[in-house]
């Protein structure tokens, strides 16, 4: 018996990639086994009780730029692609070009110069620590100049929604198992990220609403470009995603479509007129899906 894809794969196929951006970079930490028995030995301690571990870049500002950028990379990641399996994302289709665009053009080249000025100055480092250190430095924890760049590394791969390894002949009672439980599987996915998406709408139509309303004859949060902005991208991709053909979802894109219309933030700061408007037009849009704004 032949498993039959689900609908809902295939239009995942079609209406995007799965991507893994790995940021790879060296903790700089080591165990200090000789310590960490001195310690649990002065403490009466059992010897597995405590671990001293061994900062190897303590304070260091190029190393700590790194670790931090990594995070503003996972950010970035997060806001541009939804679940899908561990590190692996999905990226709908109409946003892999800009996606791509950013990796290539800001977040590669940054993280490539963070790493340059850690190992441009890597031994002077070494040097440092000797004394920052203490009894607690040992040179051989630190590996050499070029092992220390080989181990940041930032790439981006991307790969298909799997679709055709799933055709398997076998016994009808195992076939039907297997069809239901990978039906299901599929299912969830596009459930999670449809909700993913959804809630990212509604947060949106909510802090665009939230910035334009305006108490005793004064604003309250600023209207930032990056918000309004966002809503608008968001609305141009679910134009081609989504997968489901969620209604409710569709009318809400197409009603905040409409209200932001060709606005920009700088038109919504400068004009009581166009702030009344989109604020309203927004808690409309709130309202009639019956979404409470906190």
């Amino acid at each position: 018996m032949e498993l039959q894809k689900p609908d809902y794969l295939l239009s995942l196929a079609s209406a995007g990639i799965l991507v893994n951006v790995e940021c790879s970079t060296w903790g700089a930490t080591k165990k200090d086994n000789k310590v960490t028995e001195e310690v649990t030995s002065a403490y009466k301690s059992d010897k597995d009780s405590a671990d001293v571990v061994v900062n190897l870049m303590a304070n260091v500002k190029e190393h700590k730029e790194i670790l931090k950028y990594r995070n503003d990379i996972r950010n970035w990641l997060r806001r541009w692609t939804y679940d899908w399996a561990g590190s692996i994302r999905y990226l709908p289709m109409m946003r892999i070009e800009k996606f791509k665009d950013e990796f290539n053009t800001v977040y590669k080249p940054s993280f490539d110069r963070l790493t340059n000025e850690l190992v441009d100055k890597y031994e002077d480092i070494v040097a440092q620590m000797a004394f920052k250190n203490g009894d607690l430095f040992k040179q051989g924890d630190y590996p050499s100049k070029d092992e220390v760049a080989r181990r940041f590394k930032l790439e981006i791969r991307t790969i298909p929604v799997p679709m055709n390894d799933f055709r398997v002949q076998v016994a009808e009672d195992i076939a039907d198992e297997l069809k239901k439980h990978y039906e299901d599987n599929a299912n969830e996915m596009v459930q999670n990220i449809m909700r993913d998406v959804s809630e990212e709408l509604t947060t949106y139509i909510k802090r665009v609403a939230a910035s334009c309303t305006v108490e005793d004859g004064k604003r309250k949060p600023k209207v930032y470009d990056s918000t309004i902005e966002g809503l608008k991208e968001l609305t141009r991709t679910l134009a081609k995603f989504n997968v489901t053909n969620d209604a409710v979802l569709e009318t809400m894109r197409k009603e905040a479509e409409q209200v932001l219309g060709d606005y920009t933030a700088k038109d919504i700061r400068d004009s009581e007129a166009v702030r009344s408007s989109i604020k309203n037009g927004m808690d409309d849009i709130l309202s009639k899906f019956g979404v409470t704004v906190a």
